[in-house]
C-alpha cells in the first residue's frame, strides 16, 4: 500500500507526491474508512494491521518498491486474521554483508470467533554451488559457513535440515553370495525385462533404478508381475524418459536435459520460455512468476528437456512427456493438437510453438 512505483510513465522516483500528500493516501484513507465502519471497536493500528494483512501480492516488485501490495478493500473488511504491520522492514547499510540477516517480531491477532490454522512460509535465498565448510551452534540456533564461486557466507537459521541422500539397502541380502551383480553403487543389475544374473529372480524398485521414483517404482511392479506370469510374452521397459516432480508452492516438475547439462554435453539445442502470465488462465491467477521451458534437438525437432515451475506443473508436463517416450516432434504436438482455451495448457501450446 504506497505510492505508485518508479515503473510508472510519470513521475520520477520510487513514489511521487501531490501538495505534500502520497497519491495512494485518499485510496488507504477510503479502504480505512470502510474498515472502521465494519469495526468500529477496533483502534487506528489495528485497522492498519488488517489493511497490510490482507494486500494483494506483488512479486515483481520488492517490499520497498511496492510496500506489502496492492490494497483489497474487500478483503480487508472480511480479514479475521491479521499481523502486526510495520514499515521497517529490517533495512540495512549499502553494502550488505553477505547473508547479513535481521530479526522482526510479528504478531499474528485472530479477530474472529472460530479457531484458526496459521500455514507460514517465508522467502528463502538459493545458493548454488555451495560446499558446507563449518556448523556451529549460536544463540539463535544454527550458523552454517558455506563456500560459493563469489565466496564464503554464513548462513543463519533456527533449524538446520541435512539431506543426505538415498542407497538401496541390498547390503544385507548379500546378493554377491546368492549370484547377483550389483553395479558400483550397490543397486542390482538387471535387464529392460528386470530379470537378474540370477535365472528366476527378478527385481525392481529402488534397489534397481537409481531415480527412486515412487511412479517407476508403479510401473516397474506391473510389468514385472506380467513378466513373471507370461514368460511366454515378456514385456520391456527402458526408462528414458524419466520424469520427476517436487509437491512444493509452486510445485516444480522436469523431464529430460536442463540448458546446463546440455552444454556440459555439448549437445546442441533450441531452447523456448513461456510465461503462465501470457496466457488468459495465467493473467486471471495474477501469476507473475511461473513458466514453461522446452528444449528440443535442433535436427529432429524432437524433445530434449522440459521443466515447469508454477502451479498444476505436475499435471502439465504429461503430454510433454508422452512426447518424449513416443518421439513425437515440437511440430506435431504444437500444430496438429488442439489445446483448450483458456487452460493454463495454453502455456505449453505457446512454448512449443515459439520453437
Amino acid at each position: 500500500m504506497a505510492a505508485r512505483s518508479k515503473d510508472s510513465s510519470v513521475g520520477s522516483g520510487y513514489y511521487t507526491t501531490m501538495s505534500g500528500t502520497s497519491m495512494a493516501t485518499p485510496h488507504v484513507a477510503g479502504a480505512a474508512a470502510l474498515l472502521a465502519a465494519a469495526h468500529p471497536d477496533w483502534t487506528g493500528p489495528q485497522l492498519k494491521d488488517a489493511l497490510v494483512s490482507s494486500t494483494k501480492a506483488t512479486p515483481s516488485y520488492t517490499p520497498y518498491q511496492a510496500g506489502s501490495g496492492r490494497l483489497d478493500a474487500l478483503a480487508a473488511v472480511h480479514a479475521s486474521v491479521f499481523a502486526t504491520a510495520s514499515a521497517y522492514s529490517g533495512f540495512h547499510a549499502w553494502p550488505t554483508k553477505p547473508a547479513e540477516t535481521d530479526v522482526q517480531k510479528v504478531t499474528y491477532t485472530n479477530a474472529g470467533d472460530a479457531p484458526v490454522s496459521l500455514d507460514l512460509a517465508l522467502n528463502a535465498a538459493v545458493l548454488l554451488d555451495a560446499a558446507v565448510t563449518s556448523v556451529e551452534r549460536d544463540a539463535d540456533g544454527v550458523a552454517v559457513t558455506v563456500t560459493c564461486p563469489d565466496g564464503d557466507h554464513v548462513v543463519r537459521a533456527a533449524t538446520l535440515l541435512v539431506c543426505v541422500g538415498r542407497r538401496p539397502n541390498t547390503d544385507p541380502l548379500d546378493g554377491a553370495a546368492g549370484g547377483l551383480e550389483l553395479d558400483e553403487h550397490g543397486h542390482i543389475v538387471t535387464d529392460s525385462a528386470y530379470r537378474t544374473s540370477v535365472p528366476g529372480v527378478w527385481a525392481l524398485g529402488d534397489v534397481v533404478n537409481h531415480f527412486q521414483l515412487k511412479h517407476m517404482a508403479n510401473a516397474e511392479s506391473r510389468l514385472v508381475r506380467h513378466n513373471v506370469l507370461h514368460p511366454q510374452d515378456v514385456r520391456t521397459l527402458t526408462n528414458k524418459v524419466a520424469p520427476r516432480a517436487v509437491f512444493t508452492s509452486p510445485q516444480i516438475a522436469s523431464v529430460g536435459l536442463t540448458e546446463q547439462e546440455a552444454r556440459r554435453r555439448k549437445i546442441e539445442y533450441l531452447v523456448s520460455t513461456r510465461d503462465y502470465a501470457e496466457t488468459a488462465y495465467g493473467w486471471a491467477l495474477e501469476d507473475t512468476t511461473s513458466f514453461v521451458k522446452v528444449l528440443a534437438n535442433p535436427l529432429d525437432r524432437t524433445i530434449l528437456g522440459a521443466h515447469i515451475i508454477g502451479p498444476q506443473a505436475a499435471t502439465l508436463i504429461q503430454p510433454l512427456i508422452q512426447a518424449m517416450t513416443l518421439g513425437l516432434t515440437v511440430d506435431r504436438i504444437a500444430r496438429d493438437v488442439l489445446y483448450i482455451h483458456p487452460a493454463l495448457t495454453e502455456a505449453v501450446e505457446q512454448a512449443l510453438l515459439a520453437l
